[in-house]
């Protein structure tokens, strides 16, 4: 997780001091695509792999609850994606943000849908498959460290950028405040 992170702050900084000519470079979103879409996933299924022998947990498999979360963190992402592609004018990356903030579709329900689909994604391939390592290994630490990138990276990109648009949104934390969060604004 640190190595992506550090990807996304290199790509940031490039982006920041050479504006026009990163910002163009097909290369570059292809990579930082196929490191999100290809790379992480498989490293993901590996790791699952790998740990499985240790994980004594027991695993639960539902075919049928798990393929309808894939499905929907699916549609959730792809929905998620076309909102900042059609609403923000740019990708879903966060090397190669959109020009806009986005409160429209997705971002109404969820400030960062993108990783709540991934998470839907993550929790179904883990029943479907019945893999423990998947459910009680791969899938908590993997939203953590989502958690820990909005957290301590986008959070704080989006502010820099946004300052005045910020919304919440129907799920969401309080801001800085000493209320007590509550499931529903």
């Amino acid at each position: 997780m640190k190595l992506l992170i550090l990807v996304m702050i290199t790509a940031k900084e490039k982006i920041k001091n050479e504006p026009g000519r990163m910002k163009n470079q097909l290369t570059g979103k292809f990579l930082y695509a196929l490191l999100f879409l290809v790379v992480l996933p498989v490293g993901l299924w590996y790791w699952a792999q790998l740990a499985s022998p240790v994980i004594t947990w027991p695993g639960i498999q539902n075919p049928g609850w798990g393929i309808s979360l894939v499905i929907t963190g699916f549609i959730v992402i792809l929905w998620s994606m076309w909102a900042l592609f059609y609403y923000g004018k740019g990708l879903p990356m966060n090397a190669y943000p959109p020009e806009k903030y986005v409160i429209e579709g997705p971002y109404r329900i969820f400030n960062h849908p993108i990783y709540v689909g991934f998470a839907l994604v993550l929790i179904g391939a883990s029943l479907y498959t019945g893999s423990a390592s998947m459910l009680w290994l791969v899938t908590p630490v993997t939203i953590l460290g989502m958690v820990a990138l909005v957290l301590g990276f986008e959070q704080l990109d989006l502010k820099d950028r946004f300052s005045g648009e910020l919304h919440s949104s129907l799920f969401s934390l309080p801001a800085n405040s000493t209320a007590e969060p509550t499931l529903l604004k």
